[in-house]
């Protein structure tokens, strides 16, 4: 923005300066040529340093355009009829024309109509004291603020163009960029909710095979089939959300876990809990996919945390539709023991968001069992919420 502030004023500056320079040049061939010869005789003597004050005057009138465009514009127009009742034809000046193009990029409507009348008007009364006559010169007067006014508007428009579609970009990119942190964001729930679980499954049954390797290594062997089994779940899942990445929009993708899977989460919970007992009413799996697919999670993080934080805790898992809402409740009995707190709370927070989007809340606290409760509450219909 710094860059662009600073490029203002000067550019500003370039146009007139260089209308300026055009005028010189063209003011010198016209003299050159012969065309301009009455034009060149009051030139002699003080002339020409008046012709050259009146150009700087035009200039320094057309670099203040952007702010006062009128004024500009109207003094440009007064100094070209003083030039042209002194020097003729040879006060019709590149940077008159010019002022004419720029006064039309910038006014519209009634006010460039009225402008435009007092600029023709002081040309023709100008032009009519050095011609014999008044109807050609007003001919070309008006033929030429007819192409230079059509000029500045094709000008003008392209630019308005130009603007807009800059804006049209920066939005598209704005909303490309929300969407790519929204698929971020989403992107680490499901890897958190795939790997979270069974990694955490596969900790703890890992650290029990260890302790019961010296007395129960059967029971050791057994726990170490379960991490192998837990760990080969874990890069299947994995491989799912790969797949998904990859699937074009045509393609057909992989199923997302439902209502009816939470058996299997339940399963692979039962060597590093207590229990796990579940009451979940058949006409929960008639609610929308979405619905479900967070219910999922948020049972599968609900158990990590079990396993986590309570092993060998005893934990309730409630799932009902009432009152046109799903209400999920996870609960577990605690542990006796100190347990581990590490993390970054990644899982409760995709679960709250999961919740939240879907239009509904999450909740997740002590219970009055001395363990925790995550209590979740979702439309039916899983309307999204912007």
């Amino acid at each position: 923005m710094r860059n662009l502030r600073g490029w203002r004023p000067q550019h500003a500056v370039v146009v007139p300066g260089s209308a300026l320079a055009v005028s010189l040049l063209f003011t010198v061939l016209l003299i050159a040529s012969g065309i301009a010869d009455s034009g060149r005789d009051q030139l002699q003597g003080w002339g020409t340093p008046l012709f050259a004050g009146a150009l700087l005057l035009m200039t320094a009138a057309q670099c203040a355009r952007r702010r006062y465009p009128i004024a500009a514009y109207l003094v440009t127009v007064a100094v070209t009829c003083a030039l042209v009742v002194t020097v003729g034809d040879l006060g019709f000046t590149p940077l008159y024309w010019c002022s004419i193009v720029l006064l039309a990029i910038r006014v519209s409507g009634a006010r460039l109509v009225a402008t435009i009348a007092v600029g023709i008007a002081g040309d023709i009364l100008a032009s009519s004291t050095t011609a014999s006559g008044w109807i050609v010169p007003t001919m070309n007067i008006v033929i030429s603020y007819t192409v230079l006014l059509a000029l500045g508007k094709v000008i003008a428009h392209n630019r308005s163009q130009a603007e807009l579609n800059t804006a049209e970009l920066r939005q598209h990119t704005a909303r490309l960029e929300e969407a790519v942190e929204n698929e971020r964001r989403t992107m680490a729930r499901e890897l958190h909710d795939v790997a979270a679980h069974h990694l955490t499954a596969m900790i703890v049954q890992a650290r029990s095979a260890d302790m019961l390797i010296d007395h129960d290594p059967a029971k050791s062997q057994e726990l170490m089939r379960d991490v192998v089994a837990s760990g080969q779940r874990t890069l299947d899942g994995l491989r799912q959300i790969v797949g998904i990445l990859r699937y074009s929009s045509d393609e057909a993708t992989p199923p997302q876990p439902m209502v009816g899977d939470i058996a299997d989460l339940v399963e692979q919970s039962a060597h590093s809990l207590r229990s796990v007992t579940t009451d979940i009413t058949d006409d929960v799996e008639s609610v929308d996919s979405a619905v479900q697919l967070a219910c999922f999670r948020i049972v599968q993080e609900s158990l990590s945390n079990a396993m986590r934080h309570a092993p060998g805790s005893r934990v309730h898992i409630e799932l009902c539709r009432r009152n046109g809402m799903v209400h999920l409740t996870v609960s577990d009995t605690g542990h006796d023991g100190p347990a581990a707190r590490d993390g970054q709370g990644l899982g409760l927070a995709g679960m709250r968001e999961r919740a939240v989007l879907l239009g509904g809340n999450l909740e997740a606290g002590p219970n009055d069992d001395g363990g925790w409760c995550v209590t979740a509450r979702m439309p039916v219909d899983g309307r999204i919420v912007p």
